[in-house]
């Protein structure tokens, strides 16, 4: 996507100015994630919103019948999930350095939400040369730059997910990748929902 918008239809593309139109898809709300999974009740329909951000075609990976943990099961734990490393194989896609965003996802995921901190636990001395990757993270809607109400200074900004399945699959099933290619997925569950 970013390849496009920039490198094909950008200023300098011998195709700058000639897209007719635009549009933006967008991930569902929670009422049309309702629509989309009637069978759901509210409790389960929340977890799911949270899981898949509301992309259609990750809520059509939930069977209505299934519980939430057997839902994330078959979409994130095991070798042929469709989820499994969908995170990983998107930023692969979109950047030129995934193992960069990768450990700054990562850290994000985990508690670190200042740049300042995020640039040491990754080991990036300069913490300004974090900044251009934490924009591309923003570009992609990835992550977003919240700034306290009270608070005028840059520097007191924070980072947080506004991708949800990013970040549950950072929190949760990242580090779970070797356990996952040996099949012992069982205590994953239990460690986050039991």
């Amino acid at each position: 996507m970013s390849f496009m918008e920039h490198q094909v239809l950008g200023y300098k593309s011998p195709l700058y100015g000639r897209k007719t139109g635009q549009f933006k898809i967008r991930p569902f709300d929670i009422f049309n994630t309702k629509k989309m999974l009637p069978q759901v009740n509210e409790e389960y329909l929340l977890a799911y919103y949270g899981i898949t951000d509301g992309i259609p075609q990750y809520l059509s990976f939930i069977d209505q019948n299934k519980s939430v943990e057997e839902n994330v099961q078959e979409m994130f734990l095991n070798q042929n999930a469709p989820l499994q490393n969908e995170p990983n194989v998107l930023l692969q896609e979109e950047l030129r350095k995934p193992a960069t965003y990768f450990s700054i996802l990562s850290t994000l995921a985990h508690g670190k939400s200042k740049s300042t901190q995020i640039s040491q636990a990754i080991g990036m001395s300069n913490g300004s040369s974090i900044s251009a990757y934490l924009n591309n993270l923003i570009d992609l809607e990835i992550i977003e730059r919240k700034q306290p109400i009270f608070e005028n200074s840059p520097k007191k900004a924070i980072y947080a997910f506004k991708d949800n399945m990013f970040k549950f699959w950072f929190k949760f099933i990242a580090e779970a990748q070797d356990q996952i290619a040996l099949e012992r997925t069982k205590g994953i569950l239990i460690g986050h929902y039991g």
